[in-house]
Order: structure tokens, then sequence, then C-alpha cells
């Protein structure tokens, strides 16, 4: 009995220590998972908020503006509620922005604080409006967001199988920009038309990198900086306050969680694929231009972005002065020198034309200043799928010969047809 009894107290005494051991360690698991969760919400505020900061001074410091004059919190700038930022869609975001714009755009407002109030709020609507952007903010702060470096290779880098294929703008293609330029004509090429070639300056794809925007136009395939070629970062939800609502991993905003780090942008072409570059091409004249005219080809402009369609090249045509051939609508205007005898007796003479040499039949009598025409030799004009040519007119210059210079027969000829 006794030894029953000593064995009851004993077995009791051990399932309490037992008890105690449990509760010791369950103690002991929560004490170490506040210090690491401790540890994390440091780091996360000196991420967030710089070194040497501790919580309460974090909460104090949350309405001051960052080293760049960029205020931390960004749901702010837009009068929007951050306790509640996770729960916040991108229509609301516009319409914040739109409410602050109406009030404080510089064409609305000339105020210096309203321009500096809409430059913050713009910026904010950009970053939240992105939503690598805004997730990395949401996870990190504003001192995770190195906007140039980030937009530079957010503009040219896209996920891993974009890579692969070589297309490292997440498959946004861009269309080619138009280009204008000036092809000087004389009066004759306006009249006859043809083959002329044009020279001008255009955007052209990168030789370095093929168009690819990436240094050497390959994948350099090293882990990714941020998250260490794990693809996951820590997430932590900040309410600013002092509880951590959630501690997770998420996809890793630098490389979306490819693991791998986005290519180095092409020097050559700062990343965008395209050099200006002096191109010629032919150009089919159509006869009958006019100094106002512009022909417009389709896809000779600007090359596109990343396999985007190219832009149209636009040819405005100048037309140079002549002085010895003028053009009214479809008319054309000479002047020829006439010899008296020719004019006195009639005669056929070679003229030049547009179109090469003609014959012009000079009538007998012909008086100075008169016009004579070479039918259907002027400027062909397409009008309701039918095409009509103008005429060619010569204005008659006599030339009256000098009296030592003509000879006997000349001078007996003259005296006969004018007594």
């Amino acid at each position: 009995m006794i030894y029953r009894d000593n064995y009851k107290e004993l077995l009791a005494r051990q399932r309490g220590k037992q008890i105690e051991v449990k509760r010791l360690n369950g103690c002991k698991l929560r004490i170490q998972r506040y210090v690491r969760l401790e540890r994390e919400i440091q780091i996360f505020l000196r991420i967030k908020y710089g070194s040497g900061l501790c919580l309460r001074s974090s909460q104090n410091e949350h309405s001051h503006t960052h080293g760049n004059h960029q205020p931390r919190d960004l749901y702010s700038l837009l009068d929007l509620d951050a306790e509640t930022c996770s729960n916040i869609s991108p229509d609301e975001i516009k319409l914040a922005y739109r409410k602050l714009a109406l009030v404080h755009h510089p064409d609305i407002n000339k105020d210096e604080k309203s321009l500096q109030r809409f430059k913050l709020a713009s910026e904010a609507y950009n970053i939240l409006m992105d939503p690598d952007l805004r997730r990395r903010y949401d996870a990190l702060g504003m001192q995770s967001l190195d906007l140039k470096t980030y937009r530079s290779l957010h503009e040219h880098c896209g996920t891993l199988e974009n890579a692969m294929t070589g297309n490292w703008n997440g498959g946004r293609s861009e269309q080619g920009s138009d280009v204008f330029t000036v092809l000087g004509l004389t009066l004759a090429e306006t009249v006859t038309g043809g083959l002329k070639t044009v020279s001008f300056r255009a955007p052209s794809l990168c030789t370095s990198c093929q168009g690819s925007g990436m240094a050497n136009g390959v994948l350099q395939q090293y882990n990714c900086s941020i998250c260490n070629g794990l693809g996951k970062v820590l997430r932590t939800e900040w309410a600013f306050t002092v509880t951590v609502k959630a501690v997770q991993r998420g996809p890793c905003p630098g490389c979306s969680g490819n693991m791998l780090q986005p290519p180095g942008i092409c020097t050559s072409c700062a990343g965008s694929g395209l050099v200006m570059s002096e191109r010629s091409i032919m150009v089919n004249v159509p006869a009958g231009v006019e100094d106002v005219n512009v022909l417009r080809l389709r896809e000779e402009g600007g090359v596109g972005k990343y396999g985007g369609k190219a832009g149209d090249l636009y040819v405005r045509f100048q037309v140079h002065k002549d002085s010895a051939l003028q053009r009214v609508g479809a008319d054309l205007y000479s002047q020829i020198s006439l010899h008296l005898f020719d004019a006195l007796l009639g005669c056929n003479i070679s003229v030049d034309t547009p179109r090469g040499e003609r014959i012009l039949e000079i009538p007998e009598g012909t008086q100075h200043g008169d016009k004579l025409v070479l039918q259907n030799a002027g400027v062909a004009i397409t009008s309701g799928g039918t095409v009509e040519r103008g005429h060619h007119y010569f204005n008659v210059q006599l030339v009256i010969p000098n009296g030592d210079a003509m000879l006997e027969e000349e001078r007996l000829l003259l005296r006969q047809s004018l007594f």
C-alpha cells in the first residue's frame, strides 16, 4: 500500500513536470516567435524609414517627407486612407487623382504650392497605378523604389518567357514614328514624273542589340540581386501602427519571380532598340504634282519598337522656280525667239519641252507677242478617273536683225515683202 501510494504520488509529480515542460516549451516557442517577429519589424522599419528609428519615431515621422521631398505615404498624397491601402482599387485611385487635378492642375491653379502638390500627386499616381511598383511600395516602402532604374528595366524587361523569345518589353510592341521630309523637283520633273531618290533621317534598328534593347542583344542569366535568386521576398503588410498584420513571402518585384537578373541595357541605343540613321529610298513621283502636294508612303518611316509596325514616310514636294518655264494649272508657258524672216514667211522650228524636243509650226505673218500652242503638251491631270492634258503655249519674241549683218538678198526680200 505504501509503495502504491508513493507510486501514484511520483506519477502525479511526473505528469505535472511534463505539463510544466510543455508549457515552458510553448512559452519558449512564443518568445522565439516574438523575437523573430520583432527582428523582422525592425528590418522593415529600417528599410522603410531609415536606420536608427524605433516604432514610435517611425509613427511620428510618418507625415514627414523623404530625402527627395517625396512623402512616404503615397496614398495620403491622393487623399486616400493608408490604413485600408490593400482594399483600394485602381478605379478609386484614378478618381482621387482626378479630384486633385481639378483643383491643383497648373492650367487651373497657378499657385506654386498647388503646382508642387500636383507634381507629388502625379508621382504617387504613377507609382500606385503600376501593379509591380505598387506591390513593391506596399511591401517595402519608398526606399525600395529606385524609380529611375526600375522604370528603365520595366520598360525593356518582361517575364522569362519574353526573354527567351527576345522580347523584353512584355509583348508591348510600339508602332514606329512618322517621318517627314522634302524632295526638291524642277518644274519639268513635275510634268513627267518618274523615279527619284529621297534621303532622310529616321529611327532604325540598333545593330548592337538587334532592336532588343539588351546589352549585346542576349540575356545575362545572373541571379536577381533583390531576391538573391529565390524568386520571392518577405512581404510585410503594415497598417502604420505597432501591429503587423501579416508576414509572408510574395513574388519578387525585381524579377517577377523568375529568379534571374534583368538584362543590362544596350549602351548604343540607351535601351530603346532604335538609333537614328541616314536612309535613302526610291520614290515614284506622280506626274503633275505641285508645290503643295505631299506623298504618303506607308510603313517607310521609323522602325517600330519590339517588332511593332513601322511608321509612315511623308514626302512634301518642293518645286524650284524656272525662269524659262511657267505653269498655270495644267498649261505650260514658254518664250521663243523668232527671226523676223521666219515670222514673215512661216516655218517649222524645234522647241524644247519637258518631254523632249517637239516641232512647232510658225504661221506666215506671225507677230511679236503672238502665242503659239502645242496641243496636249502640257501637264497631265487625273480627274474622276480620266486623264486630261493641258497645252504648252509659246510667247513669240521677234528678233530684229542688225542692218550690217543682213545680206543683200535679205534686204531685197524685205523690201519686196514690205512695199
